[in-house]
């Protein structure tokens, strides 16, 4: 008797399972087929950034003029390593955006001139700015 139960309860175990799509609800089909994807959000341009920057400049010029009959010469040369770093931030209200950037810079360069034999460092620079503008949806751009 013993045999019997067992091969019974297999026999069960083999029938058709009750997750098989075709044994799904009409309500479950109709969830199914109604998903829609979900809208993203809109990008939000607020917030701050930090920046660096490495570059290595370099420019030449010169010039002769003549004063009273005295000819004058001069030559230039800027070279050198320039870096720094920015850092800034925006502010978006709708679809205005506001900002503030300021950058500060070393220079390694130096200003030569012929005509009167000198060597002047340029060793910083510094800037800042002020922007605003219209963000634009993802979809124009």
């Amino acid at each position: 008797m013993r045999c019997k139960l067992v091969f019974g309860l297999s026999l069960v175990n083999l029938g058709p399972s009750s997750a098989a799509s075709p044994d799904l609800t009409s309500a479950a089909r109709i969830a199914l087929a109604a998903y829609v994807q979900p809208v993203p959000a809109p990008y939000n341009w607020t917030g701050i950034y930090v920046g660096a920057n490495a570059g290595f400049g370099f420019a030449t010029a010169s010039t002769a003029a003549t004063f009273s009959g005295l000819a004058v010469t001069g030559s230039e040369n800027l070279t050198g390593f320039v870096g720094g770093g920015q850092l800034g931030g925006d502010y978006q209200i709708g679809s205005i955006v506001v900002g503030l950037e300021a950058d500060f810079d070393y220079s390694a360069q130096s200003h030569t001139t012929t005509l009167a034999p000198s060597a002047r460092p340029i060793p910083f620079r510094g800037s800042a700015r002020f922007a605003a503008g219209s963000a634009m949806p993802s979809t124009e751009l």
